[in-house]
């Protein structure tokens, strides 16, 4: 996990330079014109692997979109967002609020629509399982950093609103080893949000 974490990073560090590189040779700051943006929304997620006789959970997500224009119609965004996620499970369900950090190149196909991917650092929050007779618990069971890939599209509606699609897929597993995972399991996510610009 350790090395799924520092080869994240390193990739982004990687990213960011080579961006900064081209930006500074412009203008100078790679800071100024950073876009601002809300979102918010629904997810569809399900888990993979040793989960048994599962169905998709429903839930929230909320964020922002920092979004950077760093070379002609490529943009390098940030969109941090709190997002509930895990599998509805014979009538109850497991749910983990992830703290998501996804860090994705986007491509600009015309004026109101990008396309774009990248990767996701996913921080659990808390987590709360639900069992079939009502009952719910915090059991612990799930890892505290889960790394994945993030990819989608956002299409530009009106004037500063903007509609966004996401595929998140957890790239390692999700589960403690002492939580009672045998074959290891991963999250995929589909997210449908709606989003205002602030600039």
């Amino acid at each position: 996990m350790k090395k799924t974490v520092l080869l994240i990073a390193l990739v982004f560090g990687l990213i960011c330079n080579t961006f900064a590189q081209d930006e500074s040779a412009n203008t100078g700051n790679f800071f100024s014109g950073l876009n601002f943006a809300a979102k918010a929304g629904i997810n569809f997620s399900n888990m993979f692997g040793d989960v048994g006789n599962n169905s998709y959970l429903f839930f929230v997500h909320a964020g922002a979109v920092i979004d950077k224009e760093v070379h002609n119609q490529w943009i390098l965004s940030l969109e941090p967002h709190l997002s509930g996620e895990g599998q509805s499970l014979n009538g109850g369900y497991d749910r983990i609020i992830y703290l998501n950090l996804p860090f994705l190149g986007k491509y600009r196909v015309v004026d109101n629509f990008t396309i774009g991917g990248g990767i996701h650092l996913g921080v659990k929050v808390t987590e709360r399982t639900k069992f079939s007779d009502g009952d719910t618990t915090n059991r612990n069971r799930f890892k505290r950093i889960a790394p994945g890939f993030t990819a989608g599209a956002t299409y530009d509606v009106v004037q500063d609103w903007f509609v966004q699609f996401r595929t998140n897929l957890k790239l390692s597993d999700v589960v403690r080893k002492d939580g009672g995972d045998s074959e290891g399991s991963t999250i995929l996510s589909f997210q449908v949000s709606i989003g205002h610009r602030f600039n």
